[in-house]
């Protein structure tokens, strides 16, 4: 609307920084809020995008637990799934691999803080089965899975269905959930010569299912043995 087109322009130029070609103090939330928002001007787009994937890639998740919930979504919305991906897998602190893998407390669920060891810095007690930085699920369920409501829609009317993460290394993935229409699902598979969507809605809703083109050359898409699309890009299916 016409505010938010007023708002842009003046968060991008309180905040934006032609010294350091970044917003604010140069902090990973900073970038990725402003890539979440679309207040980046198009031609500051692409060099930004690649800077804050590089911060994730060479420091971890820098982030606090209220930026998670736009830094993997801002790389994706860019096409750099592969990038938040490799943030999230990042060995090493700080990060959701630290969490897992650390030599102290392999983890099984979210913690409070990534730096606490409780067996070294009994001081440093926090919680280790909290909800901060959990929208990283919402990420793994629409980009890596894929499985989506169609913006406009309510109540899962309209699913949207665009797994961007089977163009990476990622083998497969599946996500669920249960709405008030019954259970909405989407789970894919890539093998070395095909790529198997299965998409699951509730009576009452629609799907708009997008199938990638994960190999090069000629693809043929299929729906339940009959062929529906041939070509050389991603396939659209209402």
């Amino acid at each position: 609307g016409g505010l938010l087109a007023k708002l842009k322009p003046e968060w991008h130029q309180a905040f934006w920084s032609a010294n350091t070609s970044s917003y604010s103090t140069g902090t990973q939330m900073a970038q990725a809020v402003a890539i979440w928002l679309d207040i980046v001007p198009p031609d500051l787009l692409p060099a930004l995008v690649d800077k804050l994937a590089a911060d994730c890639a060479q420091n971890g998740v820098t982030i606090g637990f209220v930026g998670v919930r736009y830094l993997f979504e801002a790389l994706a919305k860019q096409k750099r799934t592969d990038a938040a991906l490799a943030c999230i897998a990042r060995p090493g602190y700080p990060g959701f691999h630290y969490e897992i893998y650390n030599e102290y407390e392999p983890s099984t669920s979210l913690w409070e803080s990534w730096n606490v060891n409780t067996q070294t810095c009994i001081t440093c007690e926090t919680s280790r089965d909290h909800h901060y930085r959990a929208s990283i699920n919402t990420f793994l369920r629409k980009y890596v899975a894929g499985l989506d409501m169609k913006p406009g829609a309510s109540g899962w009317s309209t699913v949207l269905v665009r797994p961007e993460a089977a163009h990476t290394a990622v083998p497969s993935a599946s996500a669920s959930i249960e709405s008030h229409r019954g259970t909405v699902a989407a789970a894919w598979v890539r093998s070395s010569d095909s790529f198997v969507l299965n998409v699951s809605i509730p009576h009452g809703s629609s799907a708009e299912v997008h199938v990638p083109k994960v190999f090069s050359g000629g693809t043929v898409v299929t729906e339940g043995g009959a062929v529906v699309s041939g070509g050389a890009g991603d396939a659209a299916m209402g």
